[in-house]
C-alpha cells in the first residue's frame, strides 16, 4: 500500500514521527507536507497536493496532520 503524508508547518515533527511508524510498518510513503520546521508549507498546499495523489489513484490513502486538528478535512472535502 501507498500512502501520503502531509502536514503544515506546525505539525512538521509529528509527521516526522507518524512518518516513522508508517515506513516501520513496511508502507511506500510519499510525503508532500513540511520537510523542516523552518518550511512555512500551509495546510491547505499540504492538503491539496495529498487530496490530488489520491485522486489521480498515485496513493492508496492519505495521512494529514496540522496544528488546528480539524482543518485539514475540510480540503479533502472540496
Amino acid at each position: 500500500m501507498k500512502v501520503a503524508i502531509a502536514s503544515d508547518f506546525s505539525g512538521f515533527r509529528l509527521k516526522e514521527a507518524v512518518k516513522a511508524h508508517v515506513l516501520a510498518l513496511g508502507y511506500d510513503l510519499v510525503d508532500v507536507g513540511a520537510q523542516t520546521e523552518e518550511d512555512m508549507t500551509l495546510y491547505f498546499d499540504a492538503a491539496a497536493a495529498a487530496a490530488r495523489l489520491i485522486q489521480n489513484k498515485e496513493v492508496d490513502r492519505a495521512i494529514a496532520i496540522c496544528s488546528a486538528g480539524s482543518t485539514m478535512r475540510e480540503d479533502f472535502r472540496s
